[in-house]
């Protein structure tokens, strides 16, 4: 696999720095420097059989996009925000190493990323928002930095071999027992991974149990 590694100037010029034959043969990507929607948009579409994408040195600045219909207000997509659907769909890719930078995971960042099976979040990231992993169906385990304080409820829908939904020690909202999600108080069940199968024992001190806490659990 091609190994290669990009230093941007300038946000939304990544495809500028990659001659017709890196776009072809790259498979691992490494990218330090701004970045904005634009390059992500063409990491999917032009860079769709990249396996792993090292993005620990990169910096998502914002982007603002003023070609709408007159009718429609301009989008913007937050700096250290990885957007909406960033790498959505990208069935190749297994690897994924998160801006040290990012605050914010959109909604259906890595949906239908069905081989992944490696995701390391950064430290300071903060809200993890809906169906980023849905059908995320090879990702069997996942690390939660201490500095998330909000999960959607739906993030991890459809990750038939989740197995383990762990939390580094010192998050003030959530904590994990046996893989499990749970508020930090261990009074509320959140999530409990797809990829759980067989008898599951809720102690007593459990108060409470989120809507879709066992979707789809076996």
């Amino acid at each position: 696999n091609e190994k290669l590694s990009v230093q941007t100037s300038t946000a939304g010029t990544l495809m500028s720095e990659l001659s017709s034959i890196e776009k072809q043969i790259v498979r691992d990507l490494t990218i330090s420097g701004p970045m904005d929607k634009r390059d992500f948009d063409s990491i999917k579409t032009k860079l769709p059989l990249t396996i792993k994408l090292d993005l620990r040195n990169a910096n998502v600045v914002q982007f603002v996009n003023t070609n709408v219909q007159p009718w429609e207000s301009p989008q913007i997509c937050e700096a250290n925000h990885i957007p909406v659907k960033a790498f959505y769909g990208m069935n190749k890719l297994k690897t994924i190493i998160t801006p040290n930078s990012t605050s914010f995971i959109e909604n259906e960042a890595m949906m239908y990323c069905t081989s992944l099976d490696s995701v390391k979040l950064n430290s300071g990231l903060k809200t993890i928002n809906r169906w980023v992993f849905q059908v995320c169906s090879n990702l069997r385990k996942i690390q939660i930095p201490a500095t998330v304080d909000s999960i959607s409820v739906v993030a991890f829908l459809d990750c038939d071999s989740l197995t383990n939904i762990d939390v580094i020690n010192g998050n003030q909202r959530y904590c994990s027992i046996d893989g499990v999600l749970y508020s930090a108080d261990t009074t509320s069940i959140v999530i409990c991974p797809n990829g759980k199968v067989g008898t599951y024992r809720i102690n007593n001190k459990v108060k409470s149990i989120g809507e879709v806490a066992f979707w789809e659990c076996r």
